[in-house]
């Protein structure tokens, strides 16, 4: 199953992401140029990703390596020059 994951999310993200910015296209708490929206999603997507390994940290310590292999995933993304996880602009 793990071969599918990089496709499956690359697929429901931008589905999601599509979706979202038709329906709040015109809202004004959504920046309106690519940019400032990468920055925005990419910042809320780390926020989560640190908030779930301090989670399971405190909780699960023995399922710290799903939180950790997400971060440096994000990291690796972010640094090849992709906008989000999977792969598109939002």
């Amino acid at each position: 199953m793990l071969p599918w994951r990089g496709p499956w999310l690359s697929s429901v993200s931008s589905s999601f992401l599509a979706g979202y910015a038709e329906t709040v296209n015109d809202a004004g708490f959504i920046p309106q140029d690519d940019s400032s929206s990468t920055t925005l999603l990419n910042a809320f997507l780390f926020e989560k990703a640190f908030y779930e390994l301090g989670y399971e940290l405190n909780n699960r310590p023995d399922w710290i390596d799903i939180p950790v292999r997400s971060l440096v995933e994000m990291i690796d993304t972010h640094t090849e020059g992709s906008k989000t996880p999977g792969g598109e602009r939002p």
